[in-house]
């Protein structure tokens, strides 16, 4: 059975999603920062970063890094989730790879702008870039939606969940999605899909 470690509103709820969405024998264990130092050595013995999402797949090993994890589980799922040919496949590879290192990285300095200065007005300054680089990457988000309802074609994949669970994290940073009515839109619906119902719930995200 495949052990998952998630964080509550992390990128470890895009997994969480894929191992709802593919029905795959799972646990989870939930961490939360301040509490659970066990929990979290545990974690640590399996990612040296002692980062979510970490996984123990069913062969026994610890897999990390966001988007391997979601690879590892579409193929357990028998490459359902992912375009297996031609320009979509390619595709989904650029939309990956755009949000783990565009839109979810972008967040960083949304979310911990003391990371990178102690200064209070560089502080500021960093928060103030961060929204500009990140207003700018959506709208490049909204223009790959081609006429689409989701980001390849017209089926839930991976990139799917990892875009979901990105976007989320606009409401905690104060970001309004109006402005990107496609975005909105698939947020809107893909947080009605059942998977993501059941994890959110799982990590007491929703009631």
């Amino acid at each position: 059975m495949i052990k998952l470690y998630a964080v509550p509103a992390t990128c470890a709820l895009a997994p969480h999603i894929i191992l709802e969405e593919t029905k795959t024998p799972h646990e989870v264990k939930i961490l939360k920062r301040g509490s659970d130092p066990e929990g979290w050595a545990e974690l640590k013995a399996l990612n040296a970063l002692g980062q979510v999402p970490t996984i123990v797949t069913d062969e026994g090993y610890p897999l990390t890094e966001v988007t391997a994890i979601l690879q590892y589980l579409n193929n357990k799922s028998g490459d359902k989730l992912f375009p297996t040919t031609g320009k979509e496949r390619f595709k989904a590879f650029e939309w990956l790879n755009f949000i783990a290192s565009e839109l979810h990285k972008g967040f960083g300095p949304l979310f911990g702008p003391g990371n990178f200065t102690t200064d209070e007005a560089g502080i500021n300054a960093i928060k103030a870039k961060a929204r500009e680089n990140m207003a700018r990457k959506l709208e490049i988000a909204e223009s790959r939606f081609e006429g689409t309802e989701n980001p390849i074609g017209n089926g839930f994949t991976i990139v799917d969940a990892y875009l979901y669970v990105v976007l989320t994290w606009a409401k905690f940073v104060k970001i309004d999605l109006a402005p990107y009515p496609k975005l909105n839109s698939f947020v809107i619906k893909t947080a009605e899909r059942p998977s993501v119902v059941a994890a959110s719930l799982a990590e007491g995200l929703r009631k």
